[in-house]
C-alpha cells in the first residue's frame, strides 16, 4: 500500500510542478505582450536642390504631407537645400 501511496503522491507533485510551469509561462507571455513596443526612431532626410516633398515622400513611401506634419512645415513649396526633416516611419 506504501508504493501505492508513494506513486500517488509523486504524480500529484509532478502534476502541480507541470501546473505551476505553465502558469509561469502564460504569465511571461501576458508581461510581454502587455509591454508596449518600442517606438521606432525616426529616420531624417537632408534636402538637396531639385527636392520637393512629393519627390521625398516617394523614396520613402510616405506622403508629403505626413513628412510636412511632422516637421511643421506650413507652406510645403517652401523647402531649401540642407534642410534636414524627419521621415515618419511607414
Amino acid at each position: 500500500m506504501k508504493a501505492a501511496e508513494a506513486e500517488k503522491a509523486a504524480a500529484e507533485q509532478a502534476a502541480a510542478e507541470q501546473a505551476a510551469a505553465e502558469q509561469a509561462a502564460a504569465e511571461a507571455q501576458a508581461q510581454e505582450m502587455a509591454a508596449p513596443a518600442p517606438e521606432p526612431e525616426l529616420r531624417t532626410y537632408t534636402v538637396v536642390k531639385g527636392d520637393n516633398l512629393t519627390k521625398i515622400g516617394k523614396k520613402f513611401g510616405v506622403s508629403w504631407k505626413s513628412i510636412a506634419e511632422l516637421n511643421g512645415i506650413s507652406n510645403p513649396d517652401l523647402i531649401h537645400p540642407g534642410q534636414v526633416f524627419k521621415i515618419p516611419n511607414a
